[in-house]
């Protein structure tokens, strides 16, 4: 939820409210108070709405929301920026497939279970 520091926002679907000393309004946006706005606002066909998000101010548009693709974007975009040193990269990647695998995926997969 998008806020000014302390102001309370209602949860959509009437589970709750709350606030937070670190919630600020997006500069850009204002009149957005959620995630599910900047996906709409976006154009996006998405069900379901994710962070991170790499937003386009220019284009207005989500440019990607997977940590690891948006991590590698910006390490190949910005000059002087090494978020993946060339020998870390194989420990990297086994890290963040065992993260998807066992975090990331592992929520996804606990939203199906029966038991």
């Amino acid at each position: 939820m998008f806020s000014e520091a302390g102001e309370r926002r209602a949860n959509p679907n009437g589970f709750g409210s709350f606030s937070h000393p670190a919630t600020s309004k997006d500069p850009h946006h204002p009149d957005l108070h959620s995630l599910r706005d900047l996906y709409a606002l976006a154009k996006s066909s998405a069900k379901r709405y994710s962070v991170p998000v790499l937003w386009d101010l220019k284009t207005e548009t989500i440019v990607n929301n997977e940590s690891a693709q948006i991590a590698e974007m910006l390490n190949s975009e910005f000059e002087g920026v090494n978020l993946a040193p060339a020998e870390l990269k194989d420990s990297m990647a086994a890290e963040m497939e065992w993260i998807f695998d066992h975090i990331n995926f592992g929520v996804y997969k606990c939203g199906f279970t029966e038991t």
